[in-house]
């Protein structure tokens, strides 16, 4: 299990040291959208790497917004992220904001990279407000 975790470890540094010396080759990789940070997607994310998994939340969040599979497949290729909104340190199970616009709508994915599985944990429609029922949200 010790040499489990140090594989894991040095996988995330080798990561780290990729993305922070490719955004610096690249000058200006990010961008300010509404106070927000927005990085350009390097394509190095882990969860880039498993396979796609949807939560139940996530699953009745589409439902209630009109969110399909292939509007949060375009945003996890071609969206940016949004580091205020992302936990990439995350110890159980890191997980990245991506926003695009597609359809004619700003939507955010939320991804983890859990139990090497790319997790869609939920996602948004950035312009408008939904009333959605969905399980878990009277514990809020």
């Amino acid at each position: 299990m010790k040499k489990v975790s140090q594989i894991v470890v040095v996988l995330l540094l080798l990561v780290a040291v990729f993305y922070f010396s490719k955004r610096k080759k690249s000058g200006t990789a990010s961008s300010s959208t509404s106070s927000n940070q927005i990085t350009s997607v390097v394509g190095n994310e882990p969860y880039r790497h498993h396979p796609l998994q949807f939560s139940h939340h996530a699953r009745c969040r589409m439902d209630c917004r009109n969110i399909t599979e292939n509007e949060i497949e375009t945003v996890l290729h071609e969206g940016k992220i949004n580091e205020r909104k992302s936990e990439p340190d995350a110890n159980r199970c890191p997980r990245w904001a991506l926003e695009d616009k597609v359809d004619g709508k700003r939507v955010r994915v939320i991804v983890g990279d859990c139990d090497n599985k790319a997790v869609i944990i939920t996602v948004i429609d950035l312009d408008h407000e939904f009333e959605c029922h969905c399980p878990g949200d009277e514990q809020k």
